[in-house]
């Protein structure tokens, strides 16, 4: 587990000015059992750093049922220690529940990163990753090589980089597989499919994804930097 404390400091005496500032407390191992080890490692934490229970005026976790539970969570036992404590639902967690659900439901993004995910499986295979590999160097020597990551079910933060990496290295992509279509057998079949799916279309809703993962990652920059009272 991971422990991140958040708090109120005064900068200026004399205009009053404070800042919210957050600090990194360090990583702990929790007991067998999820709850009890959670709540012990977070309090045994907290009391390490001599910091008052009486004082937490709020508590930030993600949405599991063992941390954030109403009745039995980790959240609902450290309010019997500090009762005017609220939980918080992470916002970055939410943020990522948002996005993941829209392009699941949004067809044309759910069959654009369906197609990564076949793009990055196909240039993983041996022949697909050495073409790959090559085709910066001998065609795009100004270029960088970067491979498109493996996707995420859960973190839109892999689907982003899978969309940047893809439109940086697109033109090495369009050569491999042209260079696969020549050969004959499944592999050829398959490159040809990808091919005719990496249309205008197809470039367009990239960018148009990029440009919105870009203003996410941004809202989530900003969120953990530092806020002003």
């Amino acid at each position: 587990m991971s422990l991140v404390l958040r708090y109120v400091v005064q900068e200026d005496v004399i205009h009053g000015k404070k800042v919210i500032k957050e600090s990194f407390h360090g990583f702990a191992a929790c007991g067998v059992s999820p709850l009890a080890g959670l709540c012990e490692t977070l309090l045994t934490s907290l009391r390490g750093c001599k910091i008052d229970l009486l004082g937490c005026v709020a508590k930030c976790f993600d949405g599991a049922a063992v941390t954030s539970g109403r009745c039995t969570g980790v959240q609902a036992r450290i309010r019997e220690l500090c009762p005017k404590s609220i939980n918080v639902h992470c916002f970055a967690h939410r943020l990522n529940f948002v996005i993941v659900d829209v392009v699941h439901d949004t067809g044309r993004a759910e069959d654009l990163f369906t197609l990564l995910q076949s793009l990055h499986n196909f240039l993983s295979s041996p022949i697909g990753h050495e073409l790959y590999v090559k085709a910066p160097s001998s065609r795009f020597p100004n270029s960088q090589l970067r491979e498109i990551p493996s996707l995420s079910e859960t973190r839109w933060v892999c689907r982003h980089d899978a969309c940047k990496t893809l439109s940086a290295t697109l033109p090495a992509v369009i050569d491999v597989l042209e260079d696969l279509i020549e050969v004959s057998g499944e592999r050829s079949a398959t490159a040809w499919r990808m091919m005719t799916r990496l249309n205008t279309s197809f470039v367009v809703h990239l960018c148009i994804l990029n440009f919105l993962f870009k203003i996410c990652s941004e809202l989530v920059r900003n969120s953990k930097g530092r806020a002003r009272l």
